[in-house]
């Protein structure tokens, strides 16, 4: 009677699922470098942007207008770190990968942003600029 009692004791607890505890994604880092006068900017900026934190969570923008030279820098450097020039506005980089004008940011940012998060996110590299280092 007591094996039957703990056989069935034993069976029970392992009939329950066993529950771990999920590992939370890595952020994926969006900086955004755009213009006042740029519409297409502004669309992207105001329709697009707040639809990502629903569409991929661990997702964080930082938006940086290019009418502050400071943040005109910042742009130059990354575009020469990353071997390329933003030709058209918004500037978009995620990653180690740029997007450039409102055609390729609406096409690729969404799929980039997807493949990103299925590798466990990821940051664009800092930038170096002593009065952003408390804002990055």
């Amino acid at each position: 009677m007591k094996n039957r009692l703990i056989s069935l004791c034993i069976l029970t607890l392992l009939s329950f699922p066993a529950y771990t505890v999920a590992q939370t994604p890595s952020s994926i880092q969006i900086y955004f470098f755009y213009a006042q006068d740029c519409q297409p900017c502004q669309t992207i900026l105001q329709d697009y942007l707040p639809t990502l934190k629903t569409m991929v969570p661990p997702s964080k923008s930082k938006t940086f207008d290019l009418g502050n030279p400071t943040y005109y820098e910042a742009l130059a450097k990354l575009e020469k770190r990353f071997g390329r020039s933003g030709s058209e506005l918004p500037v978009v980089f995620v990653g180690d990968q740029m997007l450039s004008g409102e055609m390729e940011v609406m096409e690729k940012l969404n799929p980039l942003l997807l493949e990103v998060q299925a590798k466990g996110g990821s940051s664009p590299p800092p930038i170096e600029i002593p009065s952003l280092s408390n804002l990055l």
